[in-house]
């Protein structure tokens, strides 16, 4: 093409060749995309930028470059396999080739973080992109003050109804005569919450062997200790905080569990741990809610 592009100088003209040249070649290139011929698109680009690196002239700016069009062929690849781990490397790699300046790899982006979203079942208020970050071995977790001066109100409802002055024979010291609501933090932690979601549904499934027992009626509440008490705002608050809401086919219900500020990081990060139970508690060695 060199020696073509030379020859023809005196005749048209190096810019009417390169013209033409593109001309051609553009239609051609983007059939390459559309039959998902990553292979042939990538060695096509390569010639191109060849091409232009040795005659010192731009690329046209119809056209992908390299890391472009390996990232579109990455999370072509990534979505059609489904795989999790092929998903989030794809993501890393088009965040780090500029894949908001093409159109087709844009939409191929926003498919594969759709994918991931629904592989993992994530709320719809977490950021995909956020938890991927930049390193696709790196653990999907993060936290974020929650600023709704609404659901900070639901909250500290929920603390002014159900405090009751109870003591149990585990409490030591003064009883606090109430609570006051500083900081709500949301924790978005995609290993804890596949494992929330899978026990989730097997609870629902035990629970349709048995009639009526979800989602469990008042009658039976009131033959126990009476109704669960966050039960007046806890979709309230999972709506706020842009979760789901609560199962009921579960019996699932908002509950609160007390500990310190270590320990509450670490729960966040890692789940619950029995091996760290409170061995002292009113009825023995358990989690406390």
């Amino acid at each position: 093409v060199l020696d073509l592009r030379a020859k023809i100088r005196g005749l048209k003209g190096e810019e009417g060749f390169d013209g033409e040249l593109w001309v051609l070649f553009e239609p051609w290139y983007k059939s390459l995309a559309e039959k998902r011929a990553g292979d042939y698109q990538t060695a096509a680009t390569e010639w191109a930028i060849a091409y232009c690196e040795q005659l010192k002239i731009g690329l046209p700016s119809w056209m992908m470059d390299k890391n472009q069009v390996d990232a579109l062929r990455k999370l072509q690849a990534a979505v059609e396999s489904g795989s999790e781990k092929l998903l989030r490397e794809a993501v890393v790699f088009a965040k780090q080739a500029d894949y908001k300046s093409e159109a087709k790899l844009l939409a191929m982006y926003d498919e594969a973080v759709g994918k991931l979203r629904h592989l993992k079942r994530l709320p719809s208020g977490w950021e995909v992109e956020d938890l991927v970050g930049d390193d696709a071995d790196h653990k999907m977790f993060k936290k974020v003050d929650i600023d709704s001066p609404i659901v900070k109100q639901l909250f500290q409802q929920v603390f002014d109804e159900t405090r009751a002055a109870i003591v149990t024979r585990d409490r030591t010291g003064s009883m606090p005569r109430g609570y006051r609501v500083e900081k709500i933090i949301s924790v978005m932690n995609v290993d804890s919450w596949g494992s929330y979601m899978k026990r989730c549904d097997e609870i629902g499934e035990q629970c349709k062997r048995f009639k009526g027992a979800a989602p469990c009626p008042d009658s039976v509440w009131k033959d126990m200790s009476g109704p669960v008490q966050t039960a007046n705002h806890g979709n309230a608050i999972l709506t706020g905080a842009h979760l789901p809401p609560l199962s009921g086919e579960a019996n699932e219900f908002l509950m609160f569990h007390g500990t310190k500020p270590e320990a509450a990081d670490s729960i966040a990060a890692n789940h619950f741990d029995m091996a760290f139970a409170c061995k002292t508690g009113l009825f023995g060695a358990g989690l406390y809610f």
